[in-house]
């Protein structure tokens, strides 16, 4: 079961992360520690990945999004209740 609008790992081993996230306000992510991508796979809903100063990607259900790892610092906006699976290697 899934907290709102908190990361919520599911599978987590040498080779890489899985995390779940369920939200319907704004969640800031820091990848600062890590020198990886991050790939959001959209499940339901709809939201907006927002960087460098309000640039911006629209991700939408059955949609994914690669983040490079260059980018350490940004925001998941959803525009409504959205289910986001968050992968990245470990």
């Amino acid at each position: 079961n899934s907290d709102l609008n908190q990361t919520n790992n599911i599978v987590s081993c040498r080779y890489f992360t899985c995390n779940i996230l369920l939200c319907n306000n704004p969640i800031h992510k820091d990848f600062f520690n890590f020198d990886t991508f991050v790939i959001y796979i959209c499940i339901e809903g709809k939201c907006t990945i927002e960087y460098d100063d309000k640039l911006s990607e629209s991700l939408c259900a059955g949609e994914c999004i690669l983040v490079p790892a260059v980018i350490k610092d940004f925001s998941i906006n959803p525009v409504e209740k959205t289910k986001l699976l968050e992968v990245f290697i470990a």
